[in-house]
C-alpha cells in the first residue's frame, strides 16, 4: 500500500507559522496585507495557480515564494506533529508531497527518525502531477492521499487517488465541502481508514 501526505496542516500544525511567514514577506515587498480567511482561501485550489491569478507570476512569484519559505524555514524544525501523526508515519513509508522544498522537509524527518520519500516544490509544483507519478513508479492504478486543505482534495481527485480528508488541519471542517472519500478527526481513526483499504493492493 502506498500512502501520500501533506506535510503542512496534516502532519505538523505549522498554520500559524505559514500565514507569518506570508505576512511578513509581503510587508516587506509593500504589498498589502491578507486576512487570514483570504489567505487560506488560496488553498482551496492548486496554491501556485490561484496565486498566479493574482498577479504573482514569473519572477515575481519565484521571488515572492522564496522569500516566504525563508522566513518559513528560520522554523521549521520547532514545528510540532499533530497528536498521533508521529507514530503513525511510522508504521509506513510514506511519500509526502509538500510546497516545501524537498530537501529541507526531508531533513525534518530525518532528524525524528522517520523514513519517508519527500517530493517537494523543486518537483514541481502540481499534487495532481506529483501522485500521478507516483502512481506510474509503482504500477498502482490507485494510491491513498491524505490532505487537509480543499485544495489537497480537488487535485488528488484529479489524480483519480482515494483521498482522505483530515478535519484538524488548516480548513478544518470545511474540508467536507471537498467531498473526499474519507473524513477522520484523529489520528486513530485515519489509522483505521489505511489499514482497512489494504486489501484493495
Amino acid at each position: 500500500m502506498i500512502v501520500v501526505f501533506d506535510f503542512d496542516g496534516t502532519i505538523v500544525d505549522s498554520k500559524r507559522l505559514a500565514y507569518a511567514a506570508f505576512l511578513s514577506t509581503l510587508k516587506k515587498y509593500r504589498i498589502s496585507a491578507v486576512g487570514e480567511k483570504e489567505w487560506l482561501k488560496l488553498y482551496e485550489d492548486n496554491f501556485f495557480e490561484v496565486i498566479a491569478k493574482k498577479g504573482f507570476k514569473g519572477r515575481k512569484l519565484f521571488a515572492l515564494f522564496a522569500e516566504v519559505k525563508k522566513e518559513y524555514g528560520k522554523h521549521l524544525f520547532n514545528l510540532r506533529f499533530f497528536p498521533g501523526m508521529k507514530s503513525l508515519l511510522k508504521q509506513f513509508v510514506p511519500h509526502i508531497i509538500t510546497s516545501n522544498l524537498s530537501g529541507i522537509v526531508n531533513e525534518f524527518f530525518q532528524k525524528r527518525g522517520i523514513m519517508c520519500v519527500v517530493s517537494g516544490k523543486d518537483k514541481g509544483k502540481s499534487k495532481t502531477k506529483k501522485l500521478l507519478a507516483i502512481k506510474r513508479l509503482h504500477s498502482l492504478d490507485r494510491i491513498i492521499f491524505v490532505g487537509d486543505t480543499i485544495g489537497d482534495i480537488v487535485e488528488g481527485k484529479a489524480a483519480k487517488v482515494i483521498t482522505v480528508g483530515v478535519t484538524w488541519g488548516w480548513h478544518g471542517n470545511r474540508i467536507r465541502i471537498a467531498k473526499p472519500d474519507y473524513i477522520v478527526r484523529n489520528a486513530e481513526q485515519l489509522k483505521r481508514v489505511l489499514l482497512s483499504t489494504t486489501n484493495i493492493y
